[in-house]
């Protein structure tokens, strides 16, 4: 429960913690995690931290500053229209485009979300996610699939597009830094509007970042690519 006071001062042999690494820290700024969190984790956390509080052991009443809850991600689940039993996922199949059915029974199912489980077979092993398309793009379509606090279906097909992105912004940094190093006059214009376009960028992130609006931060960055790959097209 006090896991995050020992964070502070992890080598010591001595004591839990010193005195005045704890007073340099704590308490901790944020505190991100599910709704499950606020029943189990974080209601210990407080009352131990109060208690050690109580006994002089940590100089602050409360350990965390702000709280703020994600959202959980969901996979695509089948159910049954008339039961709504959900199906494992070996047990449908795709038999049309957007149209689904139970092998066993071949009665249509309905694609809908719910929670990642081993029963469902629904689970996404983010190791097999990470060796098709790379920790990068893993990382970024968990940002981009909406906002932090928001409850959200997971969706692999959706990686190849972060992907196609992270490609655009590599290639456009290698390739196009050298074609805009070398503008002519009559592309100057082009150089400004670009410039512009950055700094839109540039306002949009920090804002969004502040506000721990990820995904709207990712979205500025596609837009800034999409122009940016236009302008060196021009050049």
């Amino acid at each position: 429960c006090w896991y995050y006071l020992r964070y502070l001062d992890p080598n010591n042999d001595v004591e839990a913690w010193a005195k005045e690494k704890e007073q340099y820290w704590m308490p901790v700024d944020l505190y991100i995690g599910g709704k499950e969190h606020a029943v189990l984790h974080l209601l210990y956390a407080r009352f131990w931290h109060k208690v050690l509080f109580d006994r002089g052991y940590v100089s602050t009443t409360e350990p965390f500053k702000k709280l703020f809850h994600q959202g959980l991600i969901t996979a695509f689940s089948y159910e049954d229209p008339e039961t709504k039993f959900l199906v494992p996922m070996d047990e449908v199949e795709e038999y049309e485009e957007g149209k689904y059915r139970h092998t066993k029974t071949q009665k249509e199912l309905r694609q809908t979300t719910a929670k990642m489980s081993k029963s469902l077979k629904n689970v996404v092993n983010p190791d097999d996610v990470i060796e098709e398309h790379g920790a990068d793009a893993l990382r970024l379509y968990e940002m981009f699939m909406g906002p932090l606090e928001a409850s959200k279906p997971w969706n692999t097909r959706a990686v190849d597009g972060v992907t196609r992105f992270l490609n655009r912004s590599y290639r456009l940094y290698v390739e196009g830094e050298g074609l805009r190093s070398n503008l002519s006059d009559k592309n100057a214009a082009n150089d400004k509007d670009l410039e512009k376009a950055l700094h839109r960028c540039i306002k949009k992130v920090t804002e969004d970042l502040e506000s721990m609006s990820f995904n709207t931060a990712i979205a500025a960055m596609m837009i800034f690519v999409n122009e940016g790959t236009s302008n060196a097209d021009k050049l």
